[in-house]
């Protein structure tokens, strides 16, 4: 649940530097963090509210995709995913592989629509939520609104394991060879953005910066992230907090106590545009380096137009696995969209 809030007007200083074209990334920093103050989204911890509008219930038919739900981040982070010695890595990829051929032999009777999936053998279990907010941990975008916050709906969501990131761009595979695989978070989403104006969407990742929040704390995060090889995705310009493309770029990530009680966060920034002339289905990917040594990444189709939502669903729903799923999904996709599909839902072996 949002609670509406009212988008103070612009002062001098933000219209002058609304129309500066080239804007660094340290820059971009700085001013974000001015402006950012002026853009609150207010939410209502109510986590049930929150699933209603932008997750589906993770209780449902993929019980045995899911695995074990009793699976913490803590315990898995302290499990020792990539060896040193090269057998051991061997022996690694083999227990990956198997589990991900297991997953994808998962039939569903009622199909995909609204699931999330793990194919990652070290989280097979649900999301997870970060409880101070009362948000799923999986890929969010939305559209800031004077009158509240809109949320695109999550028609499909796939977690994948680390090594995946062997089918995103260069970029993002350089800027995550730092970072332990035990410590990344990759996914696959399908969005519903339909209902979204085109322009000046966010990506939030709040809730991966701080999963453990609490109720009355705040936080704040200055984060590395990008969106790389978009179709039919226009970076922002020249607004503040305009996304960086097909590089990284600092933007400001606010979490703090709102004056009813409830938590608050600023997501007006991270902005992007969908591109009119090709509005009926985007892609993207997304990355994001975060606190303590950790990195988020998806690949998204975002669907912007009804009948295009239709199509989609009718897909998921005659899709009972995963295998399924991207052999039915193929004709409503262009060459490039197919080919990534493909790559990214196929196990990686090196």
């Amino acid at each position: 649940m949002v609670t509406p809030v009212g988008e103070p007007p612009k002062t001098f200083i933000e219209t002058i530097t609304d129309n500066i074209w080239f804007v660094g990334s340290c820059l971009q920093s700085y001013a974000t963090s001015f402006f950012n103050g002026l853009y609150y989204i207010v939410f209502c911890g109510s986590c049930s509210d929150y699933s209603h509008v932008n997750a589906p219930d993770l209780s449902g038919v993929f019980q045995n995709a899911h695995g074990p739900s009793g699976q913490t981040r803590a315990s898995f982070l302290a499990s020792s995913v990539i060896k040193e010695n090269k057998e051991e890595k061997i022996a690694w990829m083999e227990q990956a592989e198997r589990f991900w051929n297991e997953q994808c032999k998962n039939i569903s009777a009622i199909g995909l629509a609204n699931e999330y999936i793990s194919l990652d053998h070290h989280r097979p279990g649900p999301a997870g939520t970060c409880e101070g907010l009362a948000m799923p941990l999986m890929p969010t975008i939305g559209h800031y609104d004077p009158m509240g916050y809109r949320f695109a709906y999550q028609l499909l969501t796939v977690r994948l394991p680390a090594s995946q990131i062997s089918c995103f761009p260069q970029e993002i595979q350089d800027r995550f060879k730092g970072i332990n695989p035990e410590q990344i978070d990759l996914f696959f989403t399908v969005f519903d953005g339909s209902h979204l104006p085109t322009n000046s969407r966010n990506i939030i990742n709040h809730h991966f910066a701080r999963p453990g929040i609490q109720r009355g704390a705040s936080a704040r995060d200055y984060l590395s992230m990008g969106i790389f090889a978009n179709k039919g995705v226009n970076r922002e310009m020249p607004t503040v907090g305009a996304l960086s493309s097909n590089s990284f770029g600092v933007m400001d990530t606010f979490i703090h106590p709102a004056a009813s009680g409830d938590m608050a966060l600023s997501p007006n920034n991270a902005k992007f545009n969908v591109d009119p002339e090709q509005d009926m289905m985007s892609s993207l990917y997304h990355a994001c380096t975060l606190p303590e040594g950790r990195g988020v990444a998806f690949m998204g189709l975002i669907i912007n137009q009804e009948n295009a939502v239709e199509n989609m669903t009718g897909v998921l729903e005659r899709s009972g696995n995963i295998p399924t799923f991207v052999e039915n999904v193929m004709p409503i996709l262009d060459v490039e969209e197919q080919g990534r599909v493909r790559q990214i839902l196929t196990f990686a072996r090196d």
